[in-house]
């Protein structure tokens, strides 16, 4: 399987159209019990943080009226099929309720979840995976 760099798989999850950013933020998070019954949607190698590191992507409403990207990061696997595995178990770790908080044009939620990875949810609007994989790491 070819690996593919961030910048080109963001263009095919977050489509070449250019995004807005809310003119007024979320009131609320979305909720980890919804977050977590939905599987991620793709798997994509994160060179920057090492061989056999992958990030797992998933976009839905969950509920709230917004689209929000989650992202969920630090996966070590052999492949984007056993990274969405993995990412897929590790959801029902997933926790917590927290509150959205704005960095520039943009919300985020942080959320706990095990195996040592990390996952945040956003407004999309990022055309670059890029960054949306190095604010994950956070």
């Amino acid at each position: 399987m070819k690996k593919m760099s961030m910048s080109m798989v963001s263009l095919l999850i977050f489509g070449c159209g250019t995004g807005y950013a809310m003119e007024e933020g979320p009131e609320r998070c979305p909720s980890a019990s919804v977050v977590k019954v939905v599987s991620p949607q793709m798997a994509i190698e994160d060179r920057d943080n090492g061989k056999n590191s992958y990030s797992a992507f998933v976009v839905d409403g969950y509920g709230t009226g917004f689209k929000w990207n989650l992202v969920i990061s630090g996966i070590k696997a052999e492949s984007s099929k056993e990274a969405l595995d993995k990412a897929t178990d590790a959801l029902s770790t997933l926790s917590g309720n927290p509150p959205p908080f704005q960095l520039g044009d943009f919300w985020f939620c942080y959320y706990a979840i095990g195996k040592g990875y990390k996952a945040v949810a956003f407004e999309p609007g990022f055309l670059d995976a890029t960054k949306a994989v190095k604010i994950a790491r956070r």
